[in-house]
C-alpha cells in the first residue's frame, strides 16, 4: 500500500512500514511500483542548480546497491541544505542521507515489532507524535543537558528522546528491507580534508572578497520581502557592504536588550546601516517579552533549547513577520568558519605551544589575557595549561572534553556516559574548526531555528554557508584567522577600508548573549525561574542540589553561573509542558 499526500508518505508492506512526515512540503518523485525519491529542504548538483529528480534516479538505477562506496559516491556530488531519502521497492533497499555540512536536519527511528518500522522526518516532535511514545526520556542526554555546555551534546545521534534518532552530518543510514539490517556511515570524510599549502596572504584576501561577493550574489531571497540583520560586528556589516556592493539595498535592524551592561554595539549598527541598507530599526526584548515568549515555545520546539539566545531568534522572527518580511539576512556562521571563539583561541595558542613557537606563542597568549580577560572570567596562564591539559590528543588530534557548568556544591551526582570524539587534522585549530562545523556547534543553535522558522513563516538566510567559501574559508592557515589577537585577521584586513574603524579594530568584543544574570535581579523574573524549577523532577533532584541553587537565585549570589540557571529552568519547564501534553 503506498499512500502520498502534501507532508506525508506511507508504504505499508506485509513485512515492513516506512511513515516519512515533514511539517512542510516533502519533493519527492515516485514510480509506486518500483521506487520513491525524495528530500527535504533544497538539493543542489555540482553546478549549484536544483538537482533533477529524473538525473537523480538516472544515476541511481546505475548503482550496485551492495556497493556502499557506490552510495557515497552518489552522495558526494551533492551540495546545499537537504536531507534525502530513497526507497526501492524490488531491490529491497532504502537509505536516508543528511547534506554534507549538516545544514538540515534529519531524525529517525527503527521499531521491530510484529513487523519493521520505519520513522523519518525533518522535524523530531513529528516522529514523536507518530509514535506515541508515553515520554521515554534519554537520561544520559538530560543529564548532559542540565550539566554541562550545550556544545557537547546536540549534533551527535543521541536526542531527548530514547528512540528517536540524529542523522548527523555527511552520513547516510542503509537500510537492507529484506532482513531489516542497518549500516551508517560517512559519506565526505571532512577529516581528509587539506589546508592550502603555504598560501600568499594577499592573495587569499582578494580570493575571499571574490568568495564573498558571489556568496552574496547567489543568495536567493525577494528583495521587497527581506530584511537583514545588522548587529554592529564583523559579520553583519559585512554582509551590509556586500548587498550594496551588489546593488542591494535592503532594510535592516538591530536588536537590544533592555540591560545597560550587556555589550551594545547599535551605534555601530546604526552607522552601517545609514552606509549601505535602505532604512535601520531598533528591536528591543525586555524581560517581560523573554517570559512570555518561554512559556509558550515548548508548543513548537520539540527538545529543550540549547541556549537563551534561540529564545531570543524565535522573539526576533515573530517581530519581523509581523512587519510583513519573509526572510531574514542572517549572518550567524562566520565563527565556525573562522575558528575565532573562546576554544579557538585555545586550540590555536596548543598549535604555537606543540610546534615549540616560543615568541608567537608569547606573544599571543599575553595579547589574548590582555583582550579576553573579564572581571567575572580573567584569562591567564593556568587558563591555557587546564584546557591542554583537558583536550589535545597529540600534535594534531583534539579530544574536546565535556565542559561542567557548576561546582560540586550544587551538583549532586556526576553519572553521565560521555564517548570522546577525537578529530585529528593538519593543526588543531583546523581540527577544532572541523569539530565545531560538523559535529557540534551547528546542529545545536540550527535544529531550533528551523522550528522557529517554520513557527513563524519566516526563512533565516546565511550568506556564509555558500560552498565554495566554505571550503575556501576553513581551509586556510590559522594565522590568518587569528594572528595579534585578532580573530578573522583576514576578514579585518579585507574589511579595513570598508568599514568604520570602530568596528574593524574591535576585537575585544566578548559576545551578545541574553542577559540572564542581570535579568535574575528583577523581581518578577526571578519570581517566575524560581517557581518553574521544580524541586520534584525526577531527573533534576538526583543531579543538582536544588535548595542550594534556589537560595543562591534567592540571594543573588554572584558566582551563580547564568548558563547553567537557564538550562535548569529550561529543562524544568520543557518537561512539564511535554510531559502535560503527552
Amino acid at each position: 500500500m503506498f499512500i502520498k499526500s502534501k507532508n506525508k508518505i506511507i508504504i505499508n508492506e506485509k513485512k515492513y512500514e516506512i511513515l516519512i512526515s515533514s511539517k512542510k512540503r516533502i519533493n519527492c518523485f515516485s514510480n509506486k511500483k518500483n521506487f520513491i525519491i525524495g528530500y527535504f529542504g533544497e538539493m543542489l548538483d555540482k553546478n549549484n542548480k536544483v538537482a533533477k529528480f529524473e538525473n537523480i534516479q538516472d544515476k541511481l538505477s546505475k548503482l550496485n546497491y551492495q556497493d556502499t562506496s557506490q552510495i557515497k559516491n552518489f552522495l558526494s556530488n551533492y551540495y546545499g541544505s537537504f536531507s534525502f531519502f530513497y526507497i526501492n521497492l524490488i531491490k529491497k533497499i532504502s537509505f536516508i542521507a543528511n547534506d554534507r555540512f549538516g545544514l538540515n536536519h534529519l531524525f529517525y527511528c527503527i521499531e521491530k515489532k510484529d513487523k519493521f518500522r520505519f520513522i523519518f522526518s525533518d522535524c523530531l516532535d513529528s516522529i514523536d507524535r507518530i509514535l506515541n511514545n508515553n515520554f521515554l526520556i534519554n537520561k544520559n542526554f538530560v543529564n548532559q543537558y542540565i550539566l554541562c555546555r550545550y556544545d557537547d551534546i546536540y549534533g551527535k545521534k543521541e536526542t531527548i528522546y530514547k528512540n528517536i534518532f540524529f542523522l548527523k552530518a555527511s552520513h547516510v543510514k542503509i537500510f537492507n528491507l529484506s532482513n531489516f539490517k542497518s549500516k551508517e556511515q560517512c559519506y565526505w570524510n571532512f577529516q581528509k580534508e587539506k589546508e592550502f599549502i603555504k598560501p600568499n596572504f594577499n592573495d587569499s584576501v582578494k580570493t575571499l572578497d571574490d568568495k564573498i561577493t558571489n556568496s552574496i550574489k547567489n543568495l536567493k531571497f525577494n528583495k521587497n520581502k527581506s530584511i537583514v540583520a545588522v548587529s554592529g560586528g564583523m559579520d553583519s556589516t559585512t554582509t551590509c557592504y556586500y548587498l550594496n556592493k551588489l546593488n542591494i539595498k535592503i532594510p535592516s535592524f538591530t536588536v537590544n536588550y533592555d540591560v545597560s551592561t550587556n555589550l551594545n554595539e547599535s551605534s555601530n549598527a546604526k552607522k552601517v546601516a545609514n552606509m549601505y541598507c535602505k532604512n535601520w530599526k531598533q528591536i528591543k526584548i525586555d524581560y517581560k517579552i523573554f517570559i512570555k515568549y518561554w512559556k509558550a515555545c515548548y508548543a513548537y520546539h520539540a527538545q529543550p533549547l540549547p541556549t537563551s539566545s534561540c529564545l531570543g531568534y524565535d522573539i526576533i522572527f515573530d517581530k519581523i513577520s509581523k512587519l510583513g518580511y519573509k526572510n531574514i539576512i542572517n549572518s550567524g556562521s562566520s565563527d565556525d568558519l573562522y575558528g575565532s571563539n573562546f576554544p579557538g583561541f585555545l586550540y590555536n595558542l596548543s598549535d604555537l605551544y606543540v610546534n615549540k613557537k616560543k615568541s608567537e606563542f608569547k606573544r599571543e597568549l599575553k595579547l589574548w589575557i590582555k583582550y579576553y580577560s573579564t572581571k567575572s572570567y580573567p584569562k591567564k596562564i593556568q587558563t591555557f595549561k587546564e584546557f591542554f591539559k583537558k583536550n589535545i590528543k597529540s600534535k594534531k588530534e583534539i579530544e574536546p572534553s565535556l565542559q561542567f557548568l557548576n561546582n560540586n556544591k550544587i551538583i549532586t551526582k556526576n553519572n553521565i556516559y560521555f564517548k570522546k570524539k577525537n578529530i585529528k587534522s593538519l593543526s588543531l585549530h583546523h581540527a577544532w574548526i572541523l569539530y565545531g562545523m560538523w559535529i557540534c556547534g551547528r546542529p545545536a543553535n540550527s535544529v531550533p531555528m528551523k522550528e522557529g522558522e517554520i513557527k513563524f513563516n519566516l526563512k533565516s538566510i546565511d550568506p556564509y554557508l555558500d560552498k565554495n567559501l566554505i571550503n575556501f574559508v576553513w581551509k586556510l592557515p590559522s594565522n590568518f584567522k587569528i594572528r595579534n589577537g585578532q580573530g578573522k585577521f583576514i576578514l579585518r584586513k579585507l574589511m579595513k577600508e570598508k568599514l568604520p574603524k570602530p568596528i574593524t579594530s574591535n576585537f575585544i568584543k566578548t559576545g551578545y548573549d541574553v542577559p540572564i544574570k542581570n535579568w535574575l535581579l528583577k523581581k518578577d523574573f526571578k519570581t517566575f525561574v524560581l517557581k518553574t524549577i521544580d524541586d520534584n523532577n525526577p531527573f533534576l533532584k538526583n543531579l543538582v542540589n536544588i535548595k542550594k541553587l534556589k537560595k543562591d537565585i534567592e540571594n543573588n549570589n554572584s558566582k551563580i553561573n547564568s548558563m547553567f540557571v537557564w538550562q535548569v529552568t529550561n529543562f524544568c519547564l520543557w518537561y512539564n509542558t511535554k510531559k502535560k501534553n503527552a
